[in-house]
Order: structure tokens, then sequence, then C-alpha cells
């Protein structure tokens, strides 16, 4: 039971983390096009 308690926090870690990334991402291309 505690295995798959921590599976499941670390998939949700894996998930969080690429929505940062994804939000990083936007951010970057939002800040070059107002510079182009």
């Amino acid at each position: 039971m505690q295995d798959a308690q921590k599976l499941r926090s670390e998939a949700h870690n894996q998930v969080r983390r690429n929505d940062e990334v994804a939000a990083q991402r936007r951010s970057w291309t939002f800040c070059e096009a107002i510079t182009l």
C-alpha cells in the first residue's frame, strides 16, 4: 500500500515539474514575441 502511494506522489511530482517547464516555455515565447 505504501509503495503505491509513493509511486503516485512521484508521478504527481513529475506532472507538476512538466507543468512548470511548460509554463516557463510559454512565458519565454511570450517575451520573445514582445521583443521581436
